[in-house]
């Protein structure tokens, strides 16, 4: 399905999309970047050599930069469970020619299992992206499903990986389903307590927060603009508006780390979810 998909020269390299994402390729196609706002605050905690998991990894807009900083010397494990999608992210690894990075068509859960998913029309528009093995969410509001094709896909745990010598940072974009990755890798966090980069869905951000909590994790907000002024084709038209990104950046307390809030433009979590709390949190 070659005809469905478009390709950029942007600022981390040469990347294949759908042409119809409304999100993710219109970013590229005017901007040649994809949420670079959010992709500078993480960069600050992957150095190289590290071992990095990229959980709902897409088509790669943030796998392909994790393996340019961790080099030959790290690893980037991604995982997309829409076959089509894991398709087009296989095809941006190899386009910028990256053997550090292993892919995985499958979905990550609190267990094992195998579940049957739908399947998205990727030849009318929608934010796929959005797509999500939840079940407190309709993927008929991302986009156009086929509903008389269902893909079966394997779900794997986190702690089906407790045998890597290390696993240094996680990010975590999985629609509603961030709890459940976590759950499923209670063993890995505790033996080698990585960084988690969560995306914290605002309907239910108390939860994740509170999980995090019991377990050592310290929480900080992160409020990113997918528009960003200093774009690698310096487009200053915003197609986005006001649309932000609320993550969860989570750094366990045995780590001797100083975190900057100010300069980082980051809050820390010092209360529930509730009013007072967003007008704390800097957008960036």
């Amino acid at each position: 399905m070659e005809y469905l998909l478009d390709q950029v020269k942007g600022r981390h390299g040469l990347f294949k999309f759908i042409s119809n994402d409304e999100h993710m390729g219109t970013a590229l196609r005017k901007y040649g970047e994809f949420s670079e706002i959010e992709l500078s605050i993480i960069k600050k905690f992957i150095k190289p050599g590290d071992y990095v998991f990229d959980i709902g990894a897409n088509i790669g807009l943030l796998t392909v930069p994790f393996a340019k900083i961790v080099g030959n010397n790290g690893k980037v494990f991604s995982f997309e469970p829409q076959l089509f999608v894991y398709d087009v992210l296989n095809k941006n690894i190899e386009l910028n020619n990256f053997i550090n990075v292993e892919t995985f068509h499958n979905g990550v859960g609190s267990r094992k299992t195998q579940i049957m998913i739908d399947e998205m029309d990727f030849s009318k528009l929608g934010n796929f992206g959005g797509f999500t093995l939840s079940d407190k969410y309709k993927n008929s509001d991302c986009g156009t499903i086929k509903y008389e094709n269902k893909n079966m896909v394997n779900i794997l745990k986190l702690d089906d990986f407790l045998n890597l010598p290390k696993c240094n940072f996680i990010k975590v974009d999985v629609e509603l389903m961030e709890i459940d990755v976590l759950k499923g890798g209670e063993k890995l966090l505790k033996k080698f307590k990585p960084i988690l980069w969560l995306e914290n869905h605002q309907s239910y951000p108390n939860d994740l927060n509170e999980y995090l909590l019991q377990r050592d994790y310290t929480p900080y907000w992160c409020a990113t603009r997918l528009f960003n002024p200093d774009n690698f084709n310096l487009d200053n038209q915003n197609v986005f508006n006001n649309m932000t990104t609320l993550n969860t950046l989570a750094i366990h307390k045995s780590y001797e780390i100083d975190i900057d809030c100010v300069s980082m433009g980051i809050t820390k979590v010092t209360n529930k979810y509730t009013p007072v709390e967003i007008a704390r949190i800097k957008v960036l």
